[in-house]
Protein backbone atom coordinates (compact mmCIF):
# COMPACT_ATOMS: atom_id res chain seq x y z
CA UNK A 1 0.00 0.00 0.00
CA UNK A 2 1.20 3.48 -1.34
CA UNK A 3 1.69 5.89 1.79
CA UNK A 4 0.13 8.92 0.94
CA UNK A 5 1.74 11.93 1.12
CA UNK A 6 0.85 15.68 1.68
CA UNK A 7 3.34 18.41 -0.96
CA UNK A 8 2.70 21.51 -1.69
CA UNK A 9 0.46 20.13 -4.73
CA UNK A 10 -1.83 18.64 -2.39
CA UNK A 11 -1.95 22.10 -0.30
CA UNK A 12 -2.06 23.94 -3.64
CA UNK A 13 -4.96 21.95 -4.74
CA UNK A 14 -6.91 22.37 -1.08
CA UNK A 15 -6.45 26.24 -1.47
CA UNK A 16 -7.97 26.68 -5.09
CA UNK A 17 -10.84 24.72 -3.68
CA UNK A 18 -11.24 26.71 -0.63
CA UNK A 19 -11.04 30.15 -2.64
CA UNK A 20 -13.66 28.64 -5.26
CA UNK A 21 -16.20 27.74 -2.88
CA UNK A 22 -15.63 30.55 -0.79
CA UNK A 23 -16.20 33.03 -3.80
CA UNK A 24 -19.44 31.27 -4.72
CA UNK A 25 -20.71 31.93 -1.34
CA UNK A 26 -19.66 35.25 -0.49
CA UNK A 27 -21.98 38.08 -0.22
CA UNK A 28 -22.39 40.12 -2.65
CA UNK A 29 -24.01 43.90 -2.56
CA UNK A 30 -27.39 44.65 -3.53
CA UNK A 31 -28.39 45.65 -6.99
CA UNK A 32 -31.43 48.26 -6.90
CA UNK A 33 -32.27 47.65 -10.68
CA UNK A 34 -32.48 43.87 -10.54
CA UNK A 35 -34.95 41.89 -9.15
CA UNK A 36 -34.62 40.32 -5.79
CA UNK A 37 -34.79 35.95 -5.67
CA UNK A 38 -35.78 34.38 -2.44
CA UNK A 39 -36.00 31.57 -1.55
CA UNK A 40 -38.13 30.32 1.82
CA UNK A 41 -38.31 26.87 4.03
CA UNK A 42 -39.21 26.01 7.15
CA UNK A 43 -38.93 22.83 9.24
CA UNK A 44 -40.83 22.10 12.66
CA UNK A 45 -38.43 24.00 14.31
CA UNK A 46 -36.63 26.50 12.34
CA UNK A 47 -37.16 28.89 9.73
CA UNK A 48 -34.55 29.79 6.52
CA UNK A 49 -34.12 31.80 3.67
CA UNK A 50 -31.78 33.30 1.48
CA UNK A 51 -32.10 36.55 -0.69
CA UNK A 52 -29.81 36.31 -4.09
CA UNK A 53 -29.52 38.47 -7.51
CA UNK A 54 -28.29 36.38 -10.68
CA UNK A 55 -27.43 33.57 -8.33
CA UNK A 56 -25.28 35.57 -5.80
CA UNK A 57 -26.03 35.86 -2.41
CA UNK A 58 -26.95 38.65 -1.17
CA UNK A 59 -28.28 37.59 2.83
CA UNK A 60 -28.86 34.68 4.79
CA UNK A 61 -31.86 34.83 7.26
CA UNK A 62 -32.35 31.81 9.95
CA UNK A 63 -34.00 31.61 13.39
CA UNK A 64 -35.27 29.02 16.01
CA UNK A 65 -39.27 29.02 16.11
CA UNK A 66 -40.84 30.13 19.49
CA UNK A 67 -42.92 27.28 21.41
CA UNK A 68 -46.25 28.35 20.16
CA UNK A 69 -45.28 28.88 16.82
CA UNK A 70 -44.34 24.95 16.02
CA UNK A 71 -47.56 24.22 16.38
CA UNK A 72 -48.52 26.08 13.72
CA UNK A 73 -49.56 24.33 10.38
CA UNK A 74 -47.06 23.40 7.76
CA UNK A 75 -48.87 26.31 5.79
CA UNK A 76 -48.57 28.89 8.00
CA UNK A 77 -45.03 27.90 8.83
CA UNK A 78 -44.07 28.19 5.12
CA UNK A 79 -45.32 31.24 4.98
CA UNK A 80 -44.22 32.63 8.69
CA UNK A 81 -40.68 31.97 7.17
CA UNK A 82 -41.53 34.19 3.83
CA UNK A 83 -43.14 37.37 6.18
CA UNK A 84 -40.11 37.09 8.70
CA UNK A 85 -37.32 37.11 5.68
CA UNK A 86 -39.62 40.70 4.36
CA UNK A 87 -39.55 42.30 7.60
CA UNK A 88 -35.70 41.75 8.52
CA UNK A 89 -34.83 42.85 4.93
CA UNK A 90 -37.49 45.73 4.72
CA UNK A 91 -34.91 48.31 4.89
CA UNK A 92 -33.84 46.82 0.99
CA UNK A 93 -36.88 44.88 -0.35
CA UNK A 94 -39.72 47.68 0.38
CA UNK A 95 -40.50 48.92 -3.62
CA UNK A 96 -38.36 46.58 -5.22
CA UNK A 97 -39.64 43.53 -7.47
CA UNK A 98 -39.73 39.99 -5.53
CA UNK A 99 -39.75 36.68 -6.25
CA UNK A 100 -40.21 34.52 -3.82
CA UNK A 101 -40.09 30.68 -4.38
CA UNK A 102 -41.36 28.04 -1.76
CA UNK A 103 -41.60 24.58 -1.86
CA UNK A 104 -44.87 24.35 -0.25
CA UNK A 105 -47.62 24.71 -3.28
CA UNK A 106 -50.48 25.62 -1.14
CA UNK A 107 -48.75 29.24 -1.16
CA UNK A 108 -49.18 29.86 -4.68
CA UNK A 109 -52.82 29.07 -4.68
CA UNK A 110 -53.43 31.94 -2.20
CA UNK A 111 -55.84 30.34 -0.51
CA UNK A 112 -55.53 31.93 2.88
CA UNK A 113 -58.44 31.07 5.19
CA UNK A 114 -57.18 31.66 9.12
CA UNK A 115 -57.31 35.14 10.90
CA UNK A 116 -53.52 34.86 11.37
CA UNK A 117 -52.54 34.46 7.62
CA UNK A 118 -54.90 36.92 6.07
CA UNK A 119 -52.81 39.33 8.59
CA UNK A 120 -49.68 37.99 7.30
CA UNK A 121 -51.65 38.82 4.16
CA UNK A 122 -51.62 42.72 4.63
CA UNK A 123 -47.69 42.44 5.04
CA UNK A 124 -46.91 40.23 2.00
CA UNK A 125 -49.44 43.02 0.09
CA UNK A 126 -47.06 45.80 0.87
CA UNK A 127 -44.03 44.16 -0.59
CA UNK A 128 -45.89 42.72 -3.38
CA UNK A 129 -43.51 39.64 -4.16
CA UNK A 130 -44.25 37.13 -6.82
CA UNK A 131 -44.94 33.75 -5.22
CA UNK A 132 -43.83 31.17 -7.42
CA UNK A 133 -43.20 26.63 -6.66
CA UNK A 134 -39.45 25.04 -6.63
CA UNK A 135 -39.69 21.67 -5.41
CA UNK A 136 -38.03 20.63 -2.44
CA UNK A 137 -35.23 19.25 -3.63
CA UNK A 138 -33.96 22.04 -5.68
CA UNK A 139 -34.64 24.41 -2.73
CA UNK A 140 -31.17 23.50 -0.92
CA UNK A 141 -29.93 26.68 0.54
CA UNK A 142 -33.20 27.65 2.33
CA UNK A 143 -33.80 24.05 3.82
CA UNK A 144 -30.41 23.79 4.94
CA UNK A 145 -30.94 27.13 6.78
CA UNK A 146 -34.11 25.68 8.12
CA UNK A 147 -32.68 22.71 9.58
CA UNK A 148 -29.08 24.08 11.22
CA UNK A 149 -27.75 21.92 14.19
CA UNK A 150 -28.19 23.57 17.17
CA UNK A 151 -26.61 23.21 20.64
CA UNK A 152 -28.50 21.01 23.11
CA UNK A 153 -27.07 22.02 26.79
CA UNK A 154 -29.93 19.26 28.57
CA UNK A 155 -29.92 15.64 28.34
CA UNK A 156 -32.10 14.42 26.48
CA UNK A 157 -35.46 12.74 28.24
CA UNK A 158 -37.69 10.22 28.19
CA UNK A 159 -40.49 12.09 27.72
CA UNK A 160 -41.20 13.89 24.34
CA UNK A 161 -41.44 17.69 24.15
CA UNK A 162 -44.03 19.07 22.04
CA UNK A 163 -41.59 20.43 20.13
CA UNK A 164 -39.92 17.09 19.30
CA UNK A 165 -43.56 15.83 18.29
CA UNK A 166 -44.63 18.48 15.68
CA UNK A 167 -40.74 17.46 14.48
CA UNK A 168 -41.61 14.03 14.40
CA UNK A 169 -44.80 14.34 12.00
CA UNK A 170 -42.91 16.32 9.53
CA UNK A 171 -39.46 15.08 9.49
CA UNK A 172 -38.05 12.59 7.13
CA UNK A 173 -37.59 9.25 8.54
CA UNK A 174 -33.82 9.58 9.08
CA UNK A 175 -34.60 12.66 11.59
CA UNK A 176 -37.35 11.32 13.80
CA UNK A 177 -36.36 10.55 17.20
CA UNK A 178 -36.55 7.56 18.90
CA UNK A 179 -39.19 8.39 20.94
CA UNK A 180 -41.70 8.15 17.57
CA UNK A 181 -42.27 4.14 16.86
CA UNK A 182 -44.18 4.47 14.15
CA UNK A 183 -42.35 5.44 11.25
CA UNK A 184 -42.81 3.50 8.24
CA UNK A 185 -39.10 2.76 8.00
CA UNK A 186 -38.96 1.52 11.42
CA UNK A 187 -41.85 -0.54 11.03
CA UNK A 188 -40.66 -2.33 7.77
CA UNK A 189 -36.95 -2.62 10.06
CA UNK A 190 -39.15 -4.54 12.75
CA UNK A 191 -41.24 -6.64 10.95
CA UNK A 192 -38.56 -8.19 8.74
CA UNK A 193 -36.94 -9.04 12.36
CA UNK A 194 -40.02 -10.61 13.61
CA UNK A 195 -40.13 -13.95 13.59
CA UNK A 196 -44.18 -14.28 14.09
CA UNK A 197 -45.28 -11.64 11.52
CA UNK A 198 -42.81 -13.95 8.99
CA UNK A 199 -44.63 -17.00 10.04
CA UNK A 200 -47.97 -15.22 9.32
CA UNK A 201 -46.84 -14.43 6.12
CA UNK A 202 -46.08 -18.03 5.10
CA UNK A 203 -48.77 -19.65 7.40
CA UNK A 204 -52.11 -17.52 6.14
CA UNK A 205 -51.15 -15.68 2.80
CA UNK A 206 -54.71 -14.58 2.52
CA UNK A 207 -54.94 -13.34 5.45
CA UNK A 208 -51.56 -11.08 5.64
CA UNK A 209 -50.09 -9.30 2.92
CA UNK A 210 -47.03 -6.76 2.29
CA UNK A 211 -48.39 -3.36 1.01
CA UNK A 212 -46.34 -0.14 -0.64
CA UNK A 213 -47.13 2.62 1.83
CA UNK A 214 -44.83 6.07 0.44
CA UNK A 215 -43.95 8.95 2.25
CA UNK A 216 -42.55 11.57 -0.15
CA UNK A 217 -40.05 10.00 -2.84
CA UNK A 218 -39.56 7.13 -0.63
CA UNK A 219 -41.86 3.44 -0.69
CA UNK A 220 -41.90 1.05 2.24
CA UNK A 221 -43.12 -2.27 2.10
CA UNK A 222 -45.10 -3.28 5.32
CA UNK A 223 -47.48 -6.19 6.33
CA UNK A 224 -51.29 -5.48 6.65
CA UNK A 225 -54.23 -7.51 7.37
CA UNK A 226 -57.04 -8.06 5.40
CA UNK A 227 -58.47 -4.59 6.42
CA UNK A 228 -55.17 -3.33 5.42
CA UNK A 229 -54.33 -2.36 9.46
CA UNK A 230 -50.76 -2.30 9.67
CA UNK A 231 -49.40 -5.47 11.70
CA UNK A 232 -47.22 -3.79 14.40
CA UNK A 233 -44.17 -6.20 15.34
CA UNK A 234 -43.84 -6.72 19.12
CA UNK A 235 -40.65 -4.55 19.45
CA UNK A 236 -43.02 -1.36 18.86
CA UNK A 237 -46.35 -2.52 20.39
CA UNK A 238 -45.68 -1.04 23.83
CA UNK A 239 -43.93 1.98 22.79
CA UNK A 240 -46.26 2.74 19.85
CA UNK A 241 -49.39 2.27 22.59
CA UNK A 242 -47.13 4.73 25.39
CA UNK A 243 -46.90 7.46 22.58
CA UNK A 244 -50.11 7.09 21.49
CA UNK A 245 -51.49 7.27 25.03
CA UNK A 246 -48.87 10.29 25.89
CA UNK A 247 -49.74 12.29 22.37
CA UNK A 248 -53.60 11.96 23.13
CA UNK A 249 -53.41 13.32 26.53
CA UNK A 250 -53.95 10.13 28.39
CA UNK A 251 -57.40 8.87 27.05
CA UNK A 252 -58.60 5.84 29.07
CA UNK A 253 -58.77 2.02 27.13
CA UNK A 254 -61.29 1.76 25.42
CA UNK A 255 -60.22 5.31 23.46
CA UNK A 256 -57.24 4.37 23.16
CA UNK A 257 -57.53 0.89 21.48
CA UNK A 258 -59.90 2.39 19.16
CA UNK A 259 -58.06 5.16 18.25
CA UNK A 260 -54.63 3.07 17.52
CA UNK A 261 -56.82 0.07 16.28
CA UNK A 262 -58.43 2.55 13.37
CA UNK A 263 -54.83 1.77 11.78
CA UNK A 264 -52.74 -0.83 13.73
CA UNK A 265 -53.41 -4.63 14.87
CA UNK A 266 -51.87 -6.88 16.84
CA UNK A 267 -52.38 -10.01 18.66
CA UNK A 268 -53.19 -9.19 22.30
CA UNK A 269 -54.15 -5.84 21.58
CA UNK A 270 -56.43 -4.99 24.37
CA UNK A 271 -54.16 -6.54 26.71
CA UNK A 272 -51.43 -4.59 25.61
CA UNK A 273 -53.40 -1.51 25.91
CA UNK A 274 -54.70 -2.27 29.38
CA UNK A 275 -51.21 -2.83 30.60
CA UNK A 276 -50.07 0.75 29.36
CA UNK A 277 -53.27 2.46 30.80
CA UNK A 278 -53.26 1.10 34.39
CA UNK A 279 -49.39 1.63 34.70
CA UNK A 280 -49.81 5.44 33.63
CA UNK A 281 -48.56 7.15 36.24
CA UNK A 282 -50.42 10.50 35.36
CA UNK A 283 -53.22 8.66 34.88
CA UNK A 284 -53.27 6.99 38.50
CA UNK A 285 -51.94 10.11 40.16
CA UNK A 286 -54.47 12.57 38.71
CA UNK A 287 -57.75 10.93 37.49
CA UNK A 288 -60.37 10.95 39.70
CA UNK A 289 -62.45 7.74 39.95
CA UNK A 290 -66.10 8.69 38.94
CA UNK A 291 -69.64 6.82 38.75
CA UNK A 292 -71.46 7.43 36.44
CA UNK A 293 -74.83 9.66 37.47
CA UNK A 294 -77.83 11.49 35.51
CA UNK A 295 -78.18 10.00 32.64
CA UNK A 296 -79.68 11.40 29.90
CA UNK A 297 -83.84 10.58 29.17
CA UNK A 298 -84.90 9.21 25.61
CA UNK A 299 -84.17 11.80 22.60
CA UNK A 300 -84.01 12.26 18.87
CA UNK A 301 -79.82 11.82 18.41
CA UNK A 302 -78.08 14.61 16.57
CA UNK A 303 -77.04 13.87 13.19
CA UNK A 304 -76.64 17.08 10.98
CA UNK A 305 -73.63 18.78 11.33
CA UNK A 306 -73.55 22.54 12.42
CA UNK A 307 -76.94 22.62 13.38
CA UNK A 308 -76.60 23.13 16.98
CA UNK A 309 -74.15 24.27 19.08
CA UNK A 310 -73.60 23.77 22.64
CA UNK A 311 -72.08 26.53 25.04
CA UNK A 312 -70.65 26.71 28.60
CA UNK A 313 -67.85 28.05 30.45
CA UNK A 314 -65.34 26.10 32.56
CA UNK A 315 -63.54 27.63 35.54
CA UNK A 316 -62.40 29.63 37.22
CA UNK A 317 -59.77 26.06 37.22
CA UNK A 318 -57.13 27.28 39.67
CA UNK A 319 -53.54 25.46 40.41
CA UNK A 320 -50.82 26.13 42.55
CA UNK A 321 -50.69 26.33 46.37
CA UNK A 322 -49.12 29.71 46.63
CA UNK A 323 -51.37 32.71 45.58
CA UNK A 324 -48.45 34.61 44.10
CA UNK A 325 -47.73 32.25 41.70
CA UNK A 326 -51.16 30.14 41.06
CA UNK A 327 -52.38 30.03 37.61
CA UNK A 328 -56.07 30.42 37.13
CA UNK A 329 -58.42 29.71 33.80
CA UNK A 330 -61.71 30.31 32.84
CA UNK A 331 -62.91 29.90 29.16
CA UNK A 332 -65.50 29.58 26.91
CA UNK A 333 -66.35 25.81 25.12
CA UNK A 334 -68.38 25.12 22.62
CA UNK A 335 -68.95 22.02 20.61
CA UNK A 336 -71.07 20.68 17.78
CA UNK A 337 -73.35 18.04 18.78
CA UNK A 338 -73.35 16.39 16.02
CA UNK A 339 -69.65 15.84 14.77
CA UNK A 340 -68.12 16.68 18.49
CA UNK A 341 -66.18 19.44 17.23
CA UNK A 342 -64.96 21.31 19.92
CA UNK A 343 -63.42 24.60 20.40
CA UNK A 344 -61.84 26.36 23.84
CA UNK A 345 -61.24 29.72 23.99
CA UNK A 346 -59.95 31.30 27.03
CA UNK A 347 -61.91 34.33 28.19
CA UNK A 348 -60.67 37.35 30.77
CA UNK A 349 -63.98 37.43 32.62
CA UNK A 350 -67.22 36.20 32.90
CA UNK A 351 -68.94 39.20 31.43
CA UNK A 352 -71.64 38.99 28.70
CA UNK A 353 -70.50 40.88 26.39
CA UNK A 354 -66.56 38.64 26.71
CA UNK A 355 -68.78 36.09 26.24
CA UNK A 356 -70.35 37.28 22.87
CA UNK A 357 -67.31 38.10 21.52
CA UNK A 358 -65.17 35.02 22.07
CA UNK A 359 -68.27 33.07 20.87
CA UNK A 360 -68.46 35.45 17.29
CA UNK A 361 -64.87 35.36 16.95
CA UNK A 362 -64.02 31.60 17.83
CA UNK A 363 -67.13 30.01 16.10
CA UNK A 364 -69.43 32.13 14.27
CA UNK A 365 -66.42 34.03 12.66
CA UNK A 366 -65.07 30.46 11.42
CA UNK A 367 -67.94 27.67 11.54
CA UNK A 368 -71.46 27.49 9.33
CA UNK A 369 -74.00 29.55 11.55
CA UNK A 370 -76.23 26.73 13.42
CA UNK A 371 -79.74 27.30 13.81
CA UNK A 372 -80.08 26.91 17.94
CA UNK A 373 -77.41 27.36 20.57
CA UNK A 374 -78.03 25.34 23.41
CA UNK A 375 -76.98 27.03 26.95
CA UNK A 376 -77.38 27.53 30.22
CA UNK A 377 -79.04 30.21 32.19
CA UNK A 378 -76.44 31.31 33.85
CA UNK A 379 -76.32 35.34 34.06
CA UNK A 380 -72.73 35.82 31.68
CA UNK A 381 -75.54 33.95 28.63
CA UNK A 382 -77.95 36.99 28.90
CA UNK A 383 -78.00 40.58 27.59
CA UNK A 384 -75.20 41.40 25.15
CA UNK A 385 -75.29 37.08 24.09
CA UNK A 386 -79.18 37.27 23.64
CA UNK A 387 -79.30 40.06 21.56
CA UNK A 388 -76.11 38.91 19.24
CA UNK A 389 -77.89 35.60 19.15
CA UNK A 390 -81.39 37.13 17.86
CA UNK A 391 -80.86 40.94 16.20
CA UNK A 392 -77.51 39.71 14.41
CA UNK A 393 -77.62 36.36 13.32
CA UNK A 394 -81.03 35.31 13.71
CA UNK A 395 -80.16 32.40 15.71
CA UNK A 396 -82.81 30.79 18.34
CA UNK A 397 -81.42 30.44 21.94
CA UNK A 398 -82.50 26.68 24.04
CA UNK A 399 -82.06 27.77 27.59
CA UNK A 400 -81.40 24.58 29.50
CA UNK A 401 -83.46 23.45 32.32
CA UNK A 402 -82.38 24.77 35.97
CA UNK A 403 -79.52 22.61 37.99
CA UNK A 404 -79.54 20.06 34.82
CA UNK A 405 -76.40 19.66 33.34
CA UNK A 406 -77.58 15.95 31.83
CA UNK A 407 -79.52 18.73 29.42
CA UNK A 408 -76.39 19.78 27.60
CA UNK A 409 -74.69 16.52 28.74
CA UNK A 410 -72.10 16.56 26.07
CA UNK A 411 -70.49 20.12 27.09
CA UNK A 412 -70.77 18.33 30.17
CA UNK A 413 -68.62 15.22 29.78
CA UNK A 414 -66.07 17.23 27.79
CA UNK A 415 -65.58 19.72 30.63
CA UNK A 416 -64.83 16.23 32.95
CA UNK A 417 -62.23 15.08 29.93
CA UNK A 418 -60.29 18.85 30.32
CA UNK A 419 -60.01 18.55 33.67
CA UNK A 420 -58.56 15.41 33.43
CA UNK A 421 -56.61 16.26 29.98
CA UNK A 422 -55.12 19.40 31.95
CA UNK A 423 -54.34 17.52 35.53
CA UNK A 424 -52.23 14.93 33.63
CA UNK A 425 -49.82 17.60 32.49
CA UNK A 426 -48.36 18.44 36.18
CA UNK A 427 -49.19 22.05 36.20
CA UNK A 428 -48.63 23.22 39.45
CA UNK A 429 -47.97 26.94 39.85
CA UNK A 430 -48.33 30.16 36.92
CA UNK A 431 -44.26 29.34 35.90
CA UNK A 432 -45.04 25.71 34.68
CA UNK A 433 -47.11 27.00 31.28
CA UNK A 434 -45.47 27.93 28.23
CA UNK A 435 -44.58 31.44 28.51
CA UNK A 436 -46.85 31.56 31.93
CA UNK A 437 -49.66 31.50 29.53
CA UNK A 438 -52.40 28.92 28.87
CA UNK A 439 -52.81 29.01 24.76
CA UNK A 440 -50.55 26.47 24.39
CA UNK A 441 -52.21 24.13 26.83
CA UNK A 442 -55.66 25.26 25.50
CA UNK A 443 -54.22 24.21 21.98
CA UNK A 444 -52.81 20.91 23.12
CA UNK A 445 -56.39 19.97 25.21
CA UNK A 446 -58.39 21.18 21.82
CA UNK A 447 -56.28 18.56 19.49
CA UNK A 448 -56.60 16.03 22.00
CA UNK A 449 -60.22 16.59 21.79
CA UNK A 450 -60.69 16.74 18.16
CA UNK A 451 -58.31 13.84 17.68
CA UNK A 452 -59.39 10.74 19.70
CA UNK A 453 -62.31 8.73 19.25
CA UNK A 454 -65.50 9.11 20.44
CA UNK A 455 -66.89 5.55 21.77
CA UNK A 456 -70.53 6.31 20.47
CA UNK A 457 -69.84 7.61 16.63
CA UNK A 458 -66.48 5.26 16.57
CA UNK A 459 -65.00 8.15 14.43
CA UNK A 460 -63.03 11.42 15.86
CA UNK A 461 -64.50 14.75 15.50
CA UNK A 462 -61.96 15.58 12.90
CA UNK A 463 -62.64 12.41 10.71
CA UNK A 464 -66.36 13.53 10.74
CA UNK A 465 -65.49 16.79 9.42
CA UNK A 466 -62.25 17.18 7.25
CA UNK A 467 -63.19 13.29 6.15
CA UNK A 468 -59.52 12.45 7.16
CA UNK A 469 -57.81 11.71 10.17
CA UNK A 470 -56.08 14.28 12.09
CA UNK A 471 -52.34 12.31 12.66
CA UNK A 472 -52.01 9.70 9.53
CA UNK A 473 -53.31 10.52 6.10
CA UNK A 474 -56.00 8.07 6.38
CA UNK A 475 -59.16 9.23 4.26
CA UNK A 476 -62.47 8.83 6.67
CA UNK A 477 -66.32 8.45 5.15
CA UNK A 478 -69.03 8.93 7.34
CA UNK A 479 -71.70 6.47 7.36
CA UNK A 480 -74.38 9.04 9.58
CA UNK A 481 -76.93 6.69 9.74
CA UNK A 482 -74.95 4.44 11.38
CA UNK A 483 -73.92 6.72 13.64
CA UNK A 484 -77.46 8.12 14.46
CA UNK A 485 -78.70 4.02 15.19
CA UNK A 486 -75.98 3.34 17.29
CA UNK A 487 -76.55 7.21 19.07
CA UNK A 488 -80.05 6.05 19.56
CA UNK A 489 -79.35 2.34 20.90
CA UNK A 490 -76.54 4.06 23.45
CA UNK A 491 -79.39 6.63 24.37
CA UNK A 492 -81.75 3.95 24.81
CA UNK A 493 -79.31 1.80 27.08
CA UNK A 494 -78.49 4.57 29.23
CA UNK A 495 -82.31 5.87 29.60
CA UNK A 496 -82.94 1.92 30.57
CA UNK A 497 -80.26 1.83 32.88
CA UNK A 498 -81.29 4.97 34.81
CA UNK A 499 -85.02 4.25 34.96
CA UNK A 500 -83.94 0.82 36.64
CA UNK A 501 -82.91 2.71 39.82
CA UNK A 502 -86.13 4.71 40.11
CA UNK A 503 -89.17 3.95 41.00
CA UNK A 504 -92.33 4.13 38.47
CA UNK A 505 -94.43 7.20 38.67
CA UNK A 506 -96.57 9.37 36.07
CA UNK A 507 -96.75 13.28 36.79
CA UNK A 508 -99.82 14.95 35.91
CA UNK A 509 -101.06 18.32 35.43
CA UNK A 510 -102.27 20.12 38.71
CA UNK A 511 -99.67 17.44 40.98
CA UNK A 512 -98.01 19.05 44.08
CA UNK A 513 -94.34 18.54 43.86
CA UNK A 514 -91.29 19.39 45.85
CA UNK A 515 -87.52 20.85 44.39
CA UNK A 516 -84.38 19.19 45.37
CA UNK A 517 -82.41 21.87 46.59
CA UNK A 518 -78.69 22.61 44.92
CA UNK A 519 -76.32 19.64 47.13
CA UNK A 520 -73.81 22.33 48.41
CA UNK A 521 -76.21 24.30 49.94
CA UNK A 522 -75.79 26.20 52.95
CA UNK A 523 -75.72 24.37 55.93
CA UNK A 524 -79.10 24.42 57.89
CA UNK A 525 -80.93 24.90 54.55
CA UNK A 526 -83.88 22.07 53.81
CA UNK A 527 -82.79 19.75 51.33
CA UNK A 528 -86.21 20.10 49.38
CA UNK A 529 -88.86 24.04 48.71
CA UNK A 530 -91.87 23.62 47.84
CA UNK A 531 -94.47 22.94 47.49
CA UNK A 532 -95.23 23.49 43.54
CA UNK A 533 -97.76 23.01 40.85
CA UNK A 534 -97.26 21.44 37.72
CA UNK A 535 -98.73 23.49 34.81
CA UNK A 536 -97.78 21.31 32.24
CA UNK A 537 -95.94 18.29 31.16
CA UNK A 538 -93.92 17.98 28.76
CA UNK A 539 -92.67 14.70 26.76
CA UNK A 540 -88.81 15.23 27.22
CA UNK A 541 -88.65 14.62 30.53
CA UNK A 542 -89.22 18.35 32.13
CA UNK A 543 -92.28 19.59 33.94
CA UNK A 544 -93.45 23.54 33.77
CA UNK A 545 -94.02 24.62 37.31
CA UNK A 546 -96.84 27.48 38.82
CA UNK A 547 -95.58 29.10 41.90
CA UNK A 548 -97.63 32.39 43.43
CA UNK A 549 -95.80 34.99 44.74
CA UNK A 550 -96.77 37.05 47.83
CA UNK A 551 -97.76 39.59 46.09
CA UNK A 552 -100.25 37.76 43.99
CA UNK A 553 -98.48 37.31 40.88
CA UNK A 554 -97.28 33.52 39.46
CA UNK A 555 -93.86 32.58 38.47
CA UNK A 556 -93.57 29.70 36.05
CA UNK A 557 -90.37 27.92 35.92
CA UNK A 558 -89.20 24.42 33.61
CA UNK A 559 -87.79 21.49 36.17
CA UNK A 560 -86.33 18.16 34.92
CA UNK A 561 -87.86 15.67 36.82
CA UNK A 562 -84.54 14.33 38.08
CA UNK A 563 -85.16 17.36 40.64
CA UNK A 564 -88.16 17.01 41.77
CA UNK A 565 -90.66 14.79 44.01
CA UNK A 566 -93.80 14.47 44.97
CA UNK A 567 -95.32 16.09 47.40
CA UNK A 568 -98.45 14.77 49.58
CA UNK A 569 -100.28 16.83 51.05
Amino acid sequence: MTKWKWGKIEQASFDAMKKIISKETLLAYPDFNEEFVIHTDASDTQLGAVISQKGKPIAFYSRKLKPEQTRYTTTEKELLSIVETLKEFRNILLGMKIVVYTDHKNLTCKNFNTDRVMRWRLILEEFGPELRYIKGENNIVADTLSRLRMLDTEEPSGQMTREAIAEAFAADDEDLPKEFPLSYHEIQLRQEEDAAIKKLLRQKPNEYSKKTFRRGDRTYDIVTNKEDKIVLPKQLQRRATEWYHGILMHPGETRTELTMGQHFTWKGMRNTVQSVCQRCEACQLNKPKLRKLGHLPPKVPEETPWERLCIDLVGPYTVGTNKKNEATLHCLTMIDPATGWFEIKEIPSKSADEVANVLEMTWFARYPWPTEVILDRGKEFRAEVERMLRDEYGIRRKLITTRNPQANAMVERAHQTIHNLIATQGIQSREDLPNESWDGILSAVGFAMRATIHTTTRATPAQLVFGRDAIHNVRFEADWQYIKERRQRVIQQNNDRENAKRAPHTYQVNDTVMIEQYQHRKYGQPKYKGPFVIDRVNDNGTVRLRHATANGGVVYQTWNIRNIHPYRA
